[in-house]
C-alpha cells in the first residue's frame, strides 16, 4: 500500500495490481513447498504453482520472471552440497522453463496449430492463384492439434504414473496445469467471436490469435545485436508470408510477405540501445545528447559516428538511471513531484527548500521518506546475506529479473509518453521483502544491548515508523477520492458532438473513458469513436467499415478490404497535393451541417485544401490512418454530409490532414464544416472559428465539472493539464465573443447605414452589450467551477484571462490577475535560476512575463510597470542584455531626474525674475 508505484498500480484501471498479487502468490507458494518439502504430498505445491503460472499469463507476464528464482529455491532445498555449477545449472534450468512457458506454450503451441490449419483448411495464394490444403472447415486443424497435444500429455501422464516415474509425472502434470490455467484465454476467443463493440486485434481465429499472443501489435526492437539509429538501409527483404481470414472465403488468403529492413554491412552492433530513427532529437534524452562525434552537420544524424561508449552512456544514464534507479528511489527515498521526469528527493535538500516558493514547497506530490525505507531494506539485505546467503541470492536474483532484466528486455526509447515505474512493481515488491527482514535485523542487533522484550518493542516501533512515514507522505496525493475528471471529460467530449457523429480521438486517455461511458453507462451510443492509433490496423478498419457499434452505423469507407489488409497502405509516398471535396449546398443545409448565419459562406460546389505529407521534403508520405480519414471525408461528402465529423482538440495537428481551415470549435472537439472558417479565436490563435452560440450552451449548461472547485481533492499533473483544456475552452469562447463585439463596434464606427439609422445603431449597440456580458459570464463561470485554490492556474493562463477582462472593460478584475500571474511566474523562475543556474527559454512563465509586459504597455498605459516586467524577462534569458538594459534604464531615470531639476530651476528663475 505504501510504496509510490504500488499505490499508483492499485488505483489504476490496469493489470498491474492483479499481476502483483500473482507474483506474491507464487513466491509464497514456493516458500510453503520449501517448508513442507519433506512431506509425502509436497509436490502439490509445485502443481499449484504451475496452475497459477498458467492462470497469471492471462493478466500479465511479470509472474514468469520469478521462475529462475523459484528454480534456485528448489535446488538449495533438494541439494545437500551446494556448488557453483549446481547453482548455475538450476538457474539456467529456470530460464529454460521460463522460455518454454512464454514461447513454447504461449506462442509455439499456436504456431504449430497454424501449420495444422494450413494443411487441413488450406489457403489461397493471391499472387499466383494457387490453392493449397484439404479445404476442410476453419478450425479443423486447430481441433486436431489440440487432440494430439492433450492426448499425448494424457498418455505421458498415464505412462509415468504406471511406471512410478515421479519427476517425469510431475513435469507432465505441471505442463498440463499450465495449459489449464492458460486455457482461460479461451474467453478471448469466445468474446471476440461475438464481435463486441470493443474487439481489439479481433483474435477470433487461430491466425489472429497467434498474432495477438506474439504481441505483434507492439512492434519489434533489437536486443542483443542490431542497428543504431543512423544505420543505412540497403534493402527491404521478405520475411514470412502474411495470411488473413476473410468473410465469404472458404480458405485463408496469402496476402504477401512481411518485410524487414536490411542494413549496410558493418552498421550492425552488439547490444544496440540507440536504435530508433525517430528519437534522435527527443527531449530531454534524445540520442543526440549522448553522441560524442556528431559529424559535420550536428542536426543531421546521417553523418554521426556513435560509438559503443556513446551507446553505453545512453544505456546507463537514460535506461538504467532515469528509467529504473530514479523510480526505485521514488519508492524508497522520496519524490520531488508527479510531473513527467520528476527527480527523486529525500527531504534533506535544505538549500533547495530554502529557495523554493511556498506554493511549490507545499505541493502535495512532494513526498519525502528521508532514505529510511532504503536504509531499512539495505540493512535487511546485509543481514540476510550474513545469516542465509543462499536465500539472499535467490531474493537478489528475483530483484534483478523483475527490475533490471526488464530494462534490458524493453530497450526503451527516449520521450516515453508517460512514466513507466509501474512496470517494475515486481522489483519494488521484492525489495520490500528485505525491508521486512530489516525489522528482524533491527531486533537482532538491539537484543544484544537490551532485553529481548525491549528489543522487540523497539524494533517493532522503529520498523513501523518507515511505512507510517510513507503512508502519511503519500496519502494526500495518492487518494483519488472525489475525482470525476475522467468520466466528466469523456462526457464533455461526447456531448460536444452532434447526433450520429464520427469522433476522431488520439490515444488511450482520449478513448477508453469514452468507451466506458458508452458501454457501461449508455451515454451517447450514437457517436462512433475512431481511435487514430488503431486506425493504422486492418482489423480495426474492417470493424469500422462493416460493424455497427451500439447505435452508430458503420462508416462509409470505400477502400476495398483487400487493399488495406496487412502492411498495405501502412506507409505510402504522397507528395503535397490539393484536394477538392464536393459540397451539395442543399444537402448541407438540410442536414444542418452549418448554422443558419453561415449559409451564405458554404463552399459550393466544392471545398479545396492542400494536404502536406508527413516526413518533409525528403520523405513525403502518409500513414494508413491519413488515407482512411481522407476517404471517409470524401464518401461522407458524396452522401450529403450525413455524418457530422469531429476531431478531439487533443489530437496532434499532424493527424488533421490539412483540414484546419474548415474547423469549427463546438466544445471539446472541432467539427469539419464546408465553410472557410473565420479565426475569431482572438489572441489564443487556435484552429478555425468558434461557434459561440453552441459553445456557450455546451460550456455553461451541458458540460460537467464536478469537484474542480474543491481544494480537498488532489489532482495530479496529468489531470491539471487536462483541466487546462477546460479553462482554455472558456477563454476561447470569451475571446470569440469579444471578436464579435469588436466587429459590431467597427460597423458602428465605419458603416454608413449604421451611422444614419438609429435602429441599426441601437441593434449593433445591443450586440456589443450582449457579447460583452456573455464573455464576462463565461470567464466568471470558469472561475466558479474551476477554482485556483483547487487547481492552481499557470501564470500564462492567468495573463490570458486578464487580457480578456481588459478587452471587455473590466480592468479592476484584470489587475489582480496580472499581479498574481507576475508573482507566480517570477517566484518559479527565480527558484529555477538560483537553484539550477538557468531557465529554459521555452518556459511558459517567460511567455507570461512577455504577455504581462505587453498588456501593461498597450492596454493599461503603464509604461514604467511594463518596463519593469520586461526587464525581469530579459534578465532571466540573457544576463549580458540584462546588465545593458539595467544600465539603459538607469540612464533614462537619471535623464528624467535631470529634466525635473531643470524644470524646477526654470520655474525658480522665472519666479525670481518676476520679483
Amino acid at each position: 500500500m505504501f510504496a509510490d508505484s504500488f499505490w499508483f498500480n492499485t488505483v489504476e484501471a490496469e493489470v498491474y495490481a492483479s499481476s502483483s498479487f500473482f507474483t506474491a502468490l507464487v513466491i509464497w507458494l514456493m516458500l510453503k513447498w520449501h517448508e513442507q518439502a519433506e512431506q509425502p504430498d509436497n509436490l502439490k505445491w509445485i502443481l499449484l504453482i504451475a496452475f497459477v503460472m498458467g492462470l497469471s499469463t492471462g493478466v500479465h507476464l511479470l509472474n514468469l520472471l520469478t521462475i529462475p528464482a523459484l528454480a534456485l529455491v528448489y535446488y538449495v532445498k533438494k541439494t545437500e552440497k551446494i556448488t557453483t555449477k549446481g547453482l548455475l545449472t538450476a538457474f539456467f534450468a529456470g530460464v529454460i522453463i521460463l522460455g518454454v512457458i512464454q514461447y513454447g506454450i504461449m506462442q509455439i503451441t499456436f504456431s504449430i496449430a497454424w501449420q495444422f490449419e494450413k494443411f487441413f483448411t488450406g489457403y489461397k495464394d493471391l499472387d499466383t492463384g494457387e490453392v493449397h490444403g484439404l479445404g476442410m472447415p476453419f478450425g479443423t486443424g486447430f481441433a486436431i492439434w489440440l487432440i494430439i497435444l492433450f492426448g499425448g500429455l494424457a498418455a505421458g501422464i498415464y505412462y509415468t504414473h504406471k511406471k512410478k516415474l515421479v519427476y517425469y509425472n510431475t513435469a507432465l502434470w505441471s505442463i498440463f496445469l499450465v495449459y489449464l490455467g492458460f486455457s482461460f484465454y479461451s474467453l478471448i476467443f469466445i468474446r471476440s467471436s461475438a464481435n463486441p463493440p470493443i474487439d481489439e486485434n479481433n483474435p477470433e481465429n487461430v491466425l489472429s490469435f497467434l498474432s495477438y499472443m506474439k504481441r505483434e501489435q507492439y512492434g519489434d526492437r533489437p536486443l542483443f545485436y542490431g542497428q543504431y539509429y543512423n544505420s543505412p538501409v540497403v534493402n527491404i527483404k521478405k520475411k514470412e508470408p502474411f495470411f488473413l481470414k476473410m468473410e465469404g472465403e472458404d480458405r485463408y488468403l496469402k496476402m504477401g510477405y512481411k518485410v524487414e529492413y536490411e542494413y549496410a554491412p558493418g552498421s550492425l552492433h552488439f547490444f544496440p540501445r540507440m536504435y530508433s530513427s525517430q528519437h534522435y532529437n527527443s527531449e530531454p534524452y534524445g540520442y543526440k545528447k549522448f553522441v560524442s562525434d556528431l559529424g559535420l552537420d550536428p542536426n543531421n544524424p546521417a553523418d554521426d559516428n556513435p560509438t559503443g561508449i556513446d551507446n553505453l552512456k545512453f544505456f546507463f544514464v537514460y535506461q538504467i538511471y532515469h528509467m529504473y534507479i530514479r523510480y526505485f528511489f521514488w519508492n524508497f527515498v522520496g519524490k520531488a513531484s508527479d510531473e513527467q521526469d520528476s527527480p527523486w528527493e529525500s527531504g534533506f535538500e535544505f538549500g533547495k527548500f530554502k529557495l523554493m516558493p511556498d506554493w511549490m514547497k507545499n505541493e502535495k506530490s512532494r513526498n519525502h521518506y528521508y532514505f529510511l525505507p532504503l536504509l531499512l531494506g539495505l540493512l535487511g539485505a546485509f543481514w540476510h546475506f550474513k545469516r542465509d546467503e543462499r536465500f539472499a541470492w535467490i531474493v537478489l536474483l528475483l530483484f534483478f529479473f523483475t527490475g533490471l532484466a526488464i530494462i534490458l528486455y524493453l530497450n526503451q526509447t527516449p520521450s516515453q509518453p508517460r512514466e513507466r515505474d509501474y512496470s517494475y512493481a515486481g522489483s519494488i515488491q521484492t525489495f520490500a521483502i528485505w525491508i521486512g527482514i530489516g525489522v528482524i535485523a533491527l531486533y537482532d542487533y538491539l537484543r544484544k544491548k537490551m532485553s529481548d522484550t525491549t528489543a522487540a518493542y523497539a524494533a517493532g516501533i522503529l520498523g513501523f515508523v518507515v511505512p507510517a512515514i510513507m503512508g502519511a507522505e503519500n496519502w494526500d496525493d495518492h487518494s483519488r477520492a472525489g475525482r470525476y475528471v475522467a468520466p466528466d471529460s469523456a462526457y464533455n467530449l461526447l456531448q460536444s458532438c452532434d447526433k450520429q457523429a464520427v469522433l476522431f480521438t488520439n490515444g488511450d486517455n482520449d478513448t477508453f473513458p469514452l468507451w466506458y461511458l458508452q458501454e457501461v453507462e449508455g451515454v451517447r451510443t450514437d457517436v462512433r469513436i475512431v481511435n487514430l492509433s488503431l486506425l493504422n490496423t486492418d482489423w480495426y478498419i474492417y470493424q469500422l467499415k462493416h460493424q455497427w457499434c451500439n447505435d452508430a452505423p458503420p462508416l462509409p469507407i470505400s477502400i476495398e478490404d483487400m487493399k488495406y489488409m496487412g502492411e498495405q497502405m501502412a506507409y505510402e509516398r504522397f507528395p503535397e497535393r490539393t484536394i477538392k471535396l464536393p459540397v451539395d449546398k442543399n444537402a448541407v443545409i438540410k442536414n444542418k451541417v452549418v448554422r443558419p448565419q453561415d449559409y451564405d459562406r458554404i463552399l459550393s460546389p466544392a471545398m479545396e485544401w492542400t494536404i502536406k505529407p508527413r516526413g518533409g521534403k525528403n520523405n513525403p508520405h502518409l500513414l494508413k490512418q491519413d488515407f482512411m480519414i481522407l476517404d471517409l471525408m470524401i464518401q461522407n461528402a458524396k452522401q450529403g454530409w450525413k455524418r457530422p465529423i469531429y476531431f478531439a482538440i487533443t489530437i496532434p495537428s499532424s493527424s488533421y490532414i490539412g483540414l484546419t481551415p474548415f474547423f469549427q470549435l463546438e466544445g471539446m472537439a472541432y467539427r469539419v464544416v464546408p465553410i472557410k472558417t473565420r479565426k475569431n479565436g482572438g489572441i489564443l490563435g487556435q484552429y478555425g472559428q468558434v461557434a459561440t452560440d453552441i459553445m456557450y450552451d455546451k460550456l455553461m449548461k451541458v458540460f460537467k465539472y464536478r469537484n474542480l472547485n474543491n481544494p480537498n481533492v488532489y489532482y495530479d499533473s496529468n489531470i491539471r493539464r487536462m483541466v487546462g483544456n477546460f479553462r482554455h475552452n472558456f477563454y476561447r469562447l470569451a475571446s470569440a465573443l469579444i471578436a464579435e463585439m469588436e466587429e459590431a463596434q467597427r460597423l458602428m464606427a465605419t458603416d454608413s447605414i449604421a451611422k444614419q439609422s438609429p435602429e441599426v445603431r441601437d441593434s449593433l449597440n445591443n450586440v456589443v452589450k450582449t457579447k460583452k456580458q456573455l464573455a464576462k459570464e463565461a470567464l466568471q463561470y470558469c472561475d466558479k467551477v474551476i477554482t485556483d485554490e483547487a487547481i492552481m492556474e499557470p501564470s500564462y493562463s492567468m495573463a490570458l484571462k486578464a487580457n480578456l477582462y481588459i478587452k471587455i472593460g473590466e480592468k479592476d478584475l484584470a489587475l489582480p490577475l496580472l499581479e498574481k500571474a507576475e508573482k507566480r511566474a517570477t517566484e518559479k523562475l527565480d527558484f529555477y535560476k538560483e537553484y539550477y543556474g538557468e531557465v529554459s527559454k521555452n518556459d511558459f512563465d517567460l511567455y507570461a512575463l512577455q504577455l504581462i509586459s505587453g498588456l501593461y504597455q498597450r492596454e493599461l498605459g503603464n509604461r514604467e510597470k511594463a518596463q519593469e516586467v520586461y526587464l525581469k524577462y530579459v534578465c532571466y534569458i540573457d544576463p549580458q542584455q540584462c546588465a545593458q538594459a539595467k544600465s539603459l534604464i538607469e540612464q533614462q531615470n537619471q535623464l528624467k531626474q535631470n529634466i525635473k531639476e531643470i524644470q524646477k530651476t526654470k520655474e525658480k528663475v522665472k519666479a525670481d525674475s518676476g520679483k
